[in-house]
């Protein structure tokens, strides 16, 4: 398995979502969480859900039908479900595939690798603080919910539910379809809150950097390394992430005082 370094390094067509997720899941595990990860154990049970996709998806045709089929599959048959409230990081593949629990990062990242695999034109989508996947193809866009029934929910309703501000859409920030290498931030995202929790700021920095380089319409990670840099001293540097985010975001829970201080709304205390 390469280092995750180097598969960040590589250009779209040459990126592998699958190995990364692999890669990444690795580190995660290192850092404390899900620590009984395997490669080799990961694999055969991807390759399994795999197979048994190709099976049933052999005389699918319409868009509906394919997702449909993996939807009755994943959260029917494999018993997947998803869950914002686990105790544990369930964004990392061993995470997802041992205890077929997932957070809304760790179930995209799932058909984000079927799709890789089976060549499906599926894509991740941000909203702010989630990922969803979504069907593109030619003039067919459908969004994918986690059920079994395989309902969409309507961009509109994301909108709503969220308060997405116009001006997000339009600079590409929320509701857009992303290249492999976009998606993939959210994991970096994800290992970064990792890191923060065990009070190592600089690796948190590090990793929401990386996710920013992969994906630098990414208001999240682009507020959250704001208030670390905040924190560790580099206002200058937090200020600069403070006002991009602001702009891909006019509306969030953070704002910026007179003194240059990122604070959450809802908390009002320094770094959320």
């Amino acid at each position: 398995m390469e280092p995750i370094d180097l598969i960040l390094s590589k250009v779209e067509g040459q990126f592998s979502f699958t190995d990364a997720w692999l890669s990444a899941s690795k580190h995660a595990a290192e850092v404390g969480v899900n620590n009984d990860f395997s490669v080799s154990a990961c694999q055969t049970q991807l390759d399994k859900i795999l197979e048994d996709l190709k099976f049933r998806k052999a005389r699918k045709t319409s868009h509906h039908s394919i997702i449909e089929t993996i939807n009755k599959y994943l959260f029917g048959e494999a018993g997947f479900s998803t869950s914002e409230e686990t105790p544990k990081a369930r964004f990392s593949i061993n995470g997802v595939l041992d205890d077929r629990v997932a957070s809304c990062e760790g179930m995209t990242a799932l058909y984000l690798t079927i799709a890789e695999q089976l060549r499906l034109p599926i894509y991740g989508f941000l909203v702010p603080g989630h990922t969803f996947p979504r069907w593109e193809h030619k003039a067919i866009r459908r969004n994918i919910d986690f059920d079994v029934k395989a309902t969409s929910t309507r961009d509109e309703n994301y909108i709503i539910e969220n308060n997405i501000d116009e001006a997000s859409i339009k600079r590409g920030a929320y509701l857009r379809s992303l290249t492999k290498r976009e998606a993939f931030a959210t994991q970096l995202y994800c290992i970064g809150s990792l890191h923060l929790r065990k009070g190592e700021i600089a690796l948190a920095i590090e990793n929401l950097s990386k996710a920013i380089e992969l994906n630098a319409l990414y208001p999240d990670a682009l507020y959250a390394r704001a208030m670390l840099l905040q924190r560790t001293g580099h206002i200058r540097e937090a200020q600069a992430d403070y006002v991009k985010a602001k702009d891909l975001n006019p509306i969030s829970p953070y704002i910026m005082t007179p003194a240059g201080v990122v604070i959450t709304i809802s908390q009002n205390t320094v770094g959320g």
